[in-house]
């Protein structure tokens, strides 16, 4: 069985790519990955966008809630978590050249 790492980057393995349609780049959605984190929970079908900026951006899926707020049922803990999860997934997608 294994552990969950109390502290550090997490353990990105497993990533995959599915491109999304060219008529939805101008938008900036490029397509959705998934992968597996800590050999223990697999995340699906996360957006994978260009931000109006320029740089790419892993988005998570929020569900509306009857009061119109939105909630995120999964998503990262803080900044330094996004960083570091989008910091592996962006890196294998790139060492594939599906990224540039």
């Amino acid at each position: 069985m294994s552990s969950i790492p109390a502290r550090g980057a997490p353990a990105v393995t497993k990533v995959r790519f599915s491109q999304a349609p060219a008529s939805s780049h101008a938008s900036g959605l490029l397509g959705h990955v998934s992968f597996v984190a800590f050999d223990t929970f697999h995340f699906d079908h996360i957006a994978v966008r260009r931000t109006l900026a320029g740089p790419l951006s892993l988005s998570y899926r929020a569900i509306e809630l009857p009061s119109g707020d939105r909630h995120y049922p999964v998503r990262p803990t803080g900044e330094p978590a996004r960083i570091a999860i989008e910091k592996q997934v962006f890196g294998e997608l790139r060492s594939r050249g599906i990224l540039p």
